[in-house]
């Protein structure tokens, strides 16, 4: 293996590792406040009703606009959407930590889920770009070859395919015959 090989398959393997990284601080910070309710509410002199807010906020900014941003992530490429997204997750969780009210905390943490809902679409595409499928794996014109017995090659009698613009797309297998 040559060395830009070698070079291009870490850096593949370190991308992979900061958008798991990433995912995970999404998942965790969705729950982690739920911990934290009785301190905000002591720290920030809110009741509980309010407090429940800074979760409710985080999650309903971060599930809504997930059909959105997947798309957008279409439109202006997946790893400009995750950056774009890590760095607003990122400064809103400087917010979060710097809050001195309950509003400013809320406030942050709806800007902390659209951070994330700006990554969440952009993680398995990016991933499918990374690690892209073998030619084995991939669509024949006539058929999906599947696995057979030594020296055969079984392929769907019908299959249907649709291709996006940029090559990607998928295709099924309605029945095969020998």
């Amino acid at each position: 293996m040559s060395a830009p090989a070698i070079h291009a398959q870490t850096h593949r393997w370190a991308a992979l590792w900061a958008i798991i990284i990433g995912y995970f601080m999404i998942l965790v910070d969705a729950t982690i406040v739920t911990v934290a309710i009785p301190t905000i509410s002591n720290k920030l002199q809110a009741d509980t009703d309010t407090v429940i807010w800074v979760t409710s906020a985080y999650l309903l900014a971060y599930a809504v606009p997930l059909l959105v941003t997947g798309r957008l992530g279409d439109q202006f490429g997946p790893k400009k959407l995750y950056q774009l997204g890590l760095a607003l997750f990122t400064l809103a969780s400087l917010g979060c930590g710097l809050s001195t009210s309950i509003g400013l905390l809320i406030a942050a943490r709806v800007v902390q889920g659209v951070g994330a809902a700006l990554m969440t679409p952009q993680t398995l595409t990016v991933i499918t770009h990374l690690f892209p499928r073998s030619s084995a794996d991939r669509p024949c014109r006539s058929g999906v070859q599947q696995p057979g017995p030594p020296h055969s090659s079984v392929q769907s009698s019908a299959a249907s395919s649709w291709e996006r613009g940029d090559g990607n797309g998928f295709s099924m297998s309605i029945s095969p015959s020998a």
